[in-house]
């Protein structure tokens, strides 16, 4: 792949940036993998403007999709969770954006929901491509960088670098962070039961 991209580089860059849009867009799992592929065969100012384009471009094709054609759909999938989200949203009115960041950097709801589910429950386009721009970009920047960092390894004597460690454990502390901010969501069951009731849907 690397050999073919440096002949044909745009094309390949293309080819793999429509295949994001297209993951994202309708859902499908595997995005990182091709995130870790563009961060270990191009250079990571362009792997980077790779994976936060394509993943808002692909989330904002999601949000107009369910838009036009999914409301319906959606509140029959997951009523419950368009009642709790619908509330949450109402009361988070006034800080959307910021409300939209912490979604998107905590595992409270998984981000192919909140893209099909962001119309639904009257969330403006703007504040849902702002959160979806600014809180899913660390996640992003470092799965590109972890795959710069693969590239680089060419023994196992440089899975001990300092480079190579620090995006390790930089994976780790975004994987343990949000489980503690959950925790933390958590010790408030009655409030969430609450939320849960306070919708009704179309």
């Amino acid at each position: 792949m690397k050999a073919y991209h440096e002949s044909y580089s745009l094309e390949v860059l293309a080819v793999l940036t429509a295949c994001q849009v297209f993951l994202v867009m309708f859902m499908v799992p595997g995005g990182i993998f091709l995130t870790l592929l563009v961060g270990s065969i191009y250079p990571f100012p362009v792997a980077m403007a790779y994976a936060i384009g394509s993943s808002v471009v692909g989330a904002s094709l999601c949000y107009l999709l369910s838009s036009l054609f999914l409301r319906d759909i959606v509140h029959g999938l997951f009523p419950d969770r368009c009642a709790s989200f619908s509330v949450r949203v109402l009361r988070h009115r006034r800080h959307l954006t910021n409300y939209l960041l912490f979604l998107r950097l905590t595992p409270l709801l998984p981000n192919w929901f909140i893209n099909i589910a962001a119309p639904v429950v009257g969330i403006p386009y703007r504040e849902f491509f702002l959160g979806s721009l600014v809180g899913q970009a660390p996640a992003n920047i470092l799965t590109a960088k972890a795959g710069q960092t693969i590239a680089d390894l060419h023994s196992l004597k440089d899975l001990y670098s300092f480079q190579a460690i620090a995006v390790i454990s930089g994976f780790a502390m975004l994987s343990i962070l949000p489980v503690c901010l959950k925790r933390g969501d958590s010790e408030h069951p009655a409030e969430g039961a609450q939320l849960d009731t306070g919708y009704k849907g179309k």
